[in-house]
Protein backbone atom coordinates (compact mmCIF):
# COMPACT_ATOMS: atom_id res chain seq x y z
CA UNK A 1 0.00 0.00 0.00
CA UNK A 2 0.99 3.59 -0.31
CA UNK A 3 1.15 6.10 2.94
CA UNK A 4 1.60 9.70 2.51
CA UNK A 5 3.18 11.10 5.70
CA UNK A 6 3.30 14.48 7.08
CA UNK A 7 4.48 15.53 10.80
CA UNK A 8 2.66 18.50 11.67
CA UNK A 9 2.59 20.65 14.99
CA UNK A 10 3.68 24.01 16.32
CA UNK A 11 1.16 26.49 15.65
CA UNK A 12 -1.51 27.96 12.93
CA UNK A 13 1.36 28.67 10.40
CA UNK A 14 2.17 25.25 9.97
CA UNK A 15 -1.29 23.76 9.75
CA UNK A 16 -2.12 25.88 7.07
CA UNK A 17 1.21 25.21 5.63
CA UNK A 18 0.15 21.61 5.69
CA UNK A 19 -3.38 22.26 4.65
CA UNK A 20 -2.43 23.74 1.49
CA UNK A 21 0.20 21.04 0.68
CA UNK A 22 -2.56 18.54 0.76
CA UNK A 23 -5.65 20.57 -0.71
CA UNK A 24 -2.85 20.30 -3.70
CA UNK A 25 -2.44 16.81 -3.21
CA UNK A 26 -6.20 16.06 -4.09
CA UNK A 27 -5.93 18.88 -6.95
CA UNK A 28 -4.53 15.42 -8.63
CA UNK A 29 -5.47 12.28 -6.52
CA UNK A 30 -8.92 11.01 -5.49
CA UNK A 31 -9.61 10.62 -1.74
CA UNK A 32 -8.50 6.74 -1.50
CA UNK A 33 -5.45 6.69 -4.12
CA UNK A 34 -3.63 6.77 -1.54
CA UNK A 35 -3.45 6.74 2.47
CA UNK A 36 -2.88 9.61 4.05
CA UNK A 37 -1.22 9.83 7.32
CA UNK A 38 -1.13 13.18 9.42
CA UNK A 39 1.21 13.16 12.79
CA UNK A 40 -0.27 16.14 14.07
CA UNK A 41 -0.83 17.68 17.75
CA UNK A 42 -4.47 19.49 16.11
CA UNK A 43 -6.81 16.70 14.60
CA UNK A 44 -9.42 19.20 15.06
CA UNK A 45 -8.18 21.57 12.40
CA UNK A 46 -7.74 19.32 9.57
CA UNK A 47 -11.05 17.18 10.49
CA UNK A 48 -12.74 20.54 9.44
CA UNK A 49 -11.50 20.28 5.95
CA UNK A 50 -10.23 16.74 4.65
CA UNK A 51 -11.81 13.36 3.90
CA UNK A 52 -12.44 10.79 6.70
CA UNK A 53 -10.50 8.38 5.61
CA UNK A 54 -6.84 10.83 6.29
CA UNK A 55 -5.51 8.52 9.06
CA UNK A 56 -4.38 10.96 12.00
CA UNK A 57 -1.88 10.00 14.37
CA UNK A 58 -1.78 12.70 17.63
CA UNK A 59 1.56 13.41 18.83
CA UNK A 60 2.28 16.39 22.00
CA UNK A 61 4.57 17.93 23.92
CA UNK A 62 6.17 14.63 25.79
CA UNK A 63 6.38 13.06 22.83
CA UNK A 64 7.89 15.49 20.84
CA UNK A 65 10.14 16.33 23.89
CA UNK A 66 11.47 12.87 23.49
CA UNK A 67 11.75 12.72 20.13
CA UNK A 68 13.89 15.92 19.66
CA UNK A 69 16.35 13.23 21.55
CA UNK A 70 19.08 14.38 24.25
CA UNK A 71 20.53 17.49 22.54
CA UNK A 72 16.58 18.79 21.61
CA UNK A 73 17.08 18.98 18.10
CA UNK A 74 14.05 20.13 16.38
CA UNK A 75 14.40 17.77 13.02
CA UNK A 76 15.30 14.55 14.93
CA UNK A 77 11.48 14.66 14.90
CA UNK A 78 11.38 13.63 11.66
CA UNK A 79 13.53 10.88 11.74
CA UNK A 80 11.28 9.28 14.74
CA UNK A 81 8.44 9.93 12.99
CA UNK A 82 9.79 7.93 9.40
CA UNK A 83 10.74 5.29 12.20
CA UNK A 84 7.01 5.33 13.65
CA UNK A 85 5.29 4.98 10.28
CA UNK A 86 7.46 2.22 8.75
CA UNK A 87 6.57 0.57 11.98
CA UNK A 88 2.52 0.78 11.81
CA UNK A 89 2.05 0.55 7.94
CA UNK A 90 3.87 -1.90 5.48
CA UNK A 91 4.62 -0.92 2.25
CA UNK A 92 5.65 2.06 0.69
CA UNK A 93 5.88 5.56 1.97
CA UNK A 94 6.80 9.15 0.80
CA UNK A 95 7.53 11.62 3.81
CA UNK A 96 6.65 15.37 2.89
CA UNK A 97 7.59 18.50 4.98
CA UNK A 98 4.43 20.71 5.12
CA UNK A 99 6.20 23.63 3.01
CA UNK A 100 5.34 21.66 -0.06
CA UNK A 101 2.80 21.44 -3.23
CA UNK A 102 2.06 19.15 -5.37
CA UNK A 103 2.57 19.92 -9.50
CA UNK A 104 0.80 16.02 -10.82
CA UNK A 105 -0.03 12.81 -9.65
CA UNK A 106 2.59 11.28 -7.56
CA UNK A 107 2.09 7.18 -8.75
CA UNK A 108 5.25 7.14 -10.56
CA UNK A 109 7.21 8.15 -7.48
CA UNK A 110 5.51 4.89 -6.20
CA UNK A 111 6.64 2.61 -8.50
CA UNK A 112 10.00 4.18 -8.12
CA UNK A 113 9.91 3.24 -4.56
CA UNK A 114 8.43 -0.63 -5.52
CA UNK A 115 11.36 -0.99 -7.16
CA UNK A 116 13.39 -0.24 -4.66
CA UNK A 117 14.44 3.24 -4.95
CA UNK A 118 15.00 5.88 -2.86
CA UNK A 119 13.08 9.26 -3.20
CA UNK A 120 14.57 12.99 -1.91
CA UNK A 121 13.25 16.17 -3.00
CA UNK A 122 15.80 17.06 -5.72
CA UNK A 123 19.78 16.80 -5.79
CA UNK A 124 21.54 20.04 -4.11
CA UNK A 125 24.88 18.59 -5.58
CA UNK A 126 28.17 18.04 -4.42
CA UNK A 127 28.89 19.34 -0.79
CA UNK A 128 32.48 20.54 -2.06
CA UNK A 129 30.77 22.82 -4.89
CA UNK A 130 28.15 24.55 -2.99
CA UNK A 131 28.65 27.83 -2.12
CA UNK A 132 25.85 28.31 0.98
CA UNK A 133 26.98 29.42 3.99
CA UNK A 134 25.84 26.42 5.41
CA UNK A 135 27.72 23.69 3.04
CA UNK A 136 30.28 26.04 3.96
CA UNK A 137 30.01 25.57 7.85
CA UNK A 138 29.60 21.63 7.20
CA UNK A 139 32.71 21.51 5.11
CA UNK A 140 35.12 23.25 7.48
CA UNK A 141 33.68 20.66 10.16
CA UNK A 142 34.71 17.54 8.09
CA UNK A 143 37.81 19.55 7.93
CA UNK A 144 38.36 18.63 11.66
CA UNK A 145 36.35 15.50 12.08
CA UNK A 146 34.84 13.26 9.05
CA UNK A 147 35.15 9.94 11.03
CA UNK A 148 32.13 8.91 13.00
CA UNK A 149 31.44 5.68 15.10
CA UNK A 150 27.17 5.00 15.60
CA UNK A 151 26.56 2.46 18.08
CA UNK A 152 24.94 -0.33 16.10
CA UNK A 153 28.05 -1.11 13.65
CA UNK A 154 32.13 -1.42 14.27
CA UNK A 155 32.92 0.12 11.13
CA UNK A 156 33.63 3.80 11.54
CA UNK A 157 31.48 5.63 8.99
CA UNK A 158 33.63 8.52 6.98
CA UNK A 159 31.88 11.51 5.44
CA UNK A 160 33.52 13.92 2.70
CA UNK A 161 33.27 16.66 1.07
CA UNK A 162 33.17 15.28 -2.36
CA UNK A 163 29.50 13.69 -1.17
CA UNK A 164 26.42 14.54 -2.98
CA UNK A 165 23.87 16.57 -1.03
CA UNK A 166 19.75 15.56 -1.99
CA UNK A 167 17.26 17.87 -0.38
CA UNK A 168 14.98 16.23 2.13
CA UNK A 169 12.03 18.15 2.29
CA UNK A 170 10.96 14.87 0.57
CA UNK A 171 11.63 11.73 1.13
CA UNK A 172 10.15 8.45 0.12
CA UNK A 173 11.17 4.80 0.71
CA UNK A 174 9.54 1.04 1.36
CA UNK A 175 9.04 -0.12 5.19
CA UNK A 176 11.59 -2.68 4.54
CA UNK A 177 14.37 0.07 5.24
CA UNK A 178 13.02 0.59 8.42
CA UNK A 179 16.22 -0.56 9.97
CA UNK A 180 18.32 1.62 8.39
CA UNK A 181 16.02 4.28 10.02
CA UNK A 182 17.38 3.48 12.75
CA UNK A 183 21.27 4.16 11.91
CA UNK A 184 19.83 7.34 10.36
CA UNK A 185 18.82 8.52 13.88
CA UNK A 186 22.01 7.07 15.65
CA UNK A 187 23.89 9.66 13.03
CA UNK A 188 22.22 12.44 13.76
CA UNK A 189 22.78 12.03 17.44
CA UNK A 190 26.80 11.69 16.52
CA UNK A 191 26.95 14.43 14.37
CA UNK A 192 24.71 17.68 16.21
CA UNK A 193 26.05 16.16 19.45
CA UNK A 194 29.51 17.30 17.80
CA UNK A 195 28.26 20.63 15.81
CA UNK A 196 24.74 22.09 16.18
CA UNK A 197 24.25 22.70 12.26
CA UNK A 198 20.28 22.83 12.03
CA UNK A 199 21.20 20.24 8.71
CA UNK A 200 22.68 17.35 10.48
CA UNK A 201 19.46 15.64 9.79
CA UNK A 202 19.24 15.75 5.97
CA UNK A 203 23.66 15.33 6.12
CA UNK A 204 22.26 11.74 7.88
CA UNK A 205 19.80 10.61 5.82
CA UNK A 206 21.47 11.49 2.85
CA UNK A 207 24.69 9.23 3.98
CA UNK A 208 22.74 6.20 5.30
CA UNK A 209 19.58 6.59 2.59
CA UNK A 210 22.44 6.28 -0.65
CA UNK A 211 23.90 3.25 0.57
CA UNK A 212 20.37 1.48 -0.28
CA UNK A 213 19.65 3.05 -3.91
CA UNK A 214 20.83 6.02 -5.98
CA UNK A 215 18.13 8.64 -5.07
CA UNK A 216 15.97 9.54 -7.48
CA UNK A 217 14.23 13.59 -7.59
CA UNK A 218 10.88 14.37 -6.52
CA UNK A 219 10.85 17.77 -8.01
CA UNK A 220 8.78 17.51 -11.36
CA UNK A 221 6.21 16.48 -9.08
CA UNK A 222 6.38 18.30 -5.93
CA UNK A 223 7.58 21.61 -5.16
CA UNK A 224 9.34 22.01 -2.05
CA UNK A 225 9.29 26.30 -1.02
CA UNK A 226 11.90 26.11 1.64
CA UNK A 227 13.82 28.88 0.10
CA UNK A 228 10.50 31.03 0.12
CA UNK A 229 8.39 31.12 3.49
CA UNK A 230 6.49 34.02 2.77
CA UNK A 231 4.64 32.00 0.29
Amino acid sequence: MNYLVYLIYGGSAYNNEALYSLLSYYKYHNQDENQVVLYTDDTTFFKKYLPENVVYITIDNIIIKEWKGPDNFVHRVKVKVMQDAASRFEGKLLYLDTDTYFLKNISALFRNINDGEIVFDKPEGRLIDNPGGIARKMRNFLKTENTFHIPSSDKPLVITETFTVWNAGVIGFNSSVAGQLRVVEELVDVLYAKNKLFVMEQIAFNCILQDIAKPVAAESYIHHYWYFKEF
